[in-house]
């Protein structure tokens, strides 16, 4: 724990109970530990029904606390089917988060501090996979929690809340997933200022989501694009979404077969300059981008539960020799990670459901 963070924690009276790993040397595998911590936080604190996970190098946002305390009445209302709250969304740049006040649901795992419940991690925390267990990132320091828990299988149906505006960002330079190149990128992340901030809880409530999600597919226009293929590594591609037309809503169809199918959708992701190295944030397939001041709705056809009302708008955008030459372009990797695709019904051997 940073020193000014347990400087805070103590001002606000409330306490600071330090725990030491038994591993030792140190466990380099951030799944282990985490484990560890989780299993030891509902020892631990056996009154409390929901825990905030934060990692030790996390900038939080001035609204942090208050932006957990809101969303918090999610996961109280099993009606809402919410397993998680997130602070920080992956699809967040200065030309896709205005609103901090808005709220996304998500089929995907949380990341950057987050907010479950005790029935969640006691569900969970039995079924969690070993060290050596790959999953789907797979880099010099082991295998990655997060995406196995994003997995139908461990979710059970329920969703995540994400921030339009994140609440936390990294601050460190170096870590098991992170080198100088992603600090650098969440640096240019956007952050909230304010102290406090009222957030939409409505908008984001399960079956007022749902009816705004349908109303926008239903006004929404196809989205043309001329290519995706970027003349050079600099370049974003051709887009030609009238940007002046303010509040409207804008449709594209990506190729997606299936939850690991993302080819397509990390080429238009480039494409729009925002995260591209998997296609985290989606909401049954459907991911809602607020794209400078219009809405941006990106559908993976077919497997999105959407796909049957975008059907015959616009062109579907295939992943094309051109298309993934751009997407792999020199220098845009992520160093240390290699990304390996699971289909769903690993998952279930991964769990031992047979």
């Amino acid at each position: 724990m940073h020193h000014h963070r347990a400087g805070v924690i103590a001002t606000e009276q409330d306490p600071i109970e330090l725990i030491t790993s038994p591993y030792y040397p140190p466990s380099p595998n951030p799944r282990r530990s985490l484990r560890f911590a989780l299993f030891k936080a509902l020892e631990t604190f056996p009154l409390e029904n929901k825990f905030i996970i934060l990692e030790d190098d996390l900038v939080l946002a001035p609204d942090f606390h208050s932006y957990m305390q809101q969303t918090s009445a999610l996961l109280e209302t099993p009606e809402e089917a919410v397993y998680a709250v997130s602070a920080f969304s992956h699809l967040a740049a200065p030309h896709t988060a205005h609103d901090a006040t808005r709220l996304q649901r998500a089929t995907t795992f949380p990341s950057c501090g987050w907010m479950t419940t005790r029935s969640f991690l006691e569900e969970t925390l039995p079924k969690w996979p070993d060290a050596h267990v790959e999953i789907k990132i797979v880099s010099t320091q082991g295998t990655d929690w997060d995406y196995w828990m994003g997995t139908e299988v461990v979710r059970g149906g329920k969703e995540l809340i994400l921030p339009e505006v994140p609440r936390t960002t990294h601050g460190g330079t170096l870590g098991s997933h992170t080198d100088g190149a992603m600090a650098r990128w969440f640096k240019e992340r956007p952050l909230t200022s304010l102290p406090h901030t009222t957030l939409n809880l409505t908008a984001v409530s399960r079956k007022v989501f749902e009816d705004q999600v349908l109303q926008e597919l239903s006004m929404a226009q196809p989205f043309i694009s001329t290519h995706l293929k970027a003349p050079d590594s600099s370049a974003h591609g051709h887009l030609s979404i009238p940007l002046h037309q303010d509040g409207s809503v804008w449709l594209v169809r990506v190729r997606m077969q299936h939850a690991e199918d993302s080819p397509a959708f990390r080429i238009m992701a480039k494409a729009l300059k925002v995260w591209h190295d998997d296609a985290r944030n989606h909401h049954f397939g459907l991911w809602r981008i607020p794209y400078h001041n219009v809405m941006l709705l990106v559908v993976g056809v077919p497997f999105s539960r959407y796909s049957n009302r975008v059907k015959g708008k616009g062109r579907i955008v295939q992943a094309t020799p051109a298309g993934m030459a751009f997407l792999l372009d020199e220098g845009d990797s992520l160093e240390g990670v290699t990304l390996r695709p699971h289909y769903p019904l690993e998952f279930m051997q991964i769990l031992g459901f047979h």
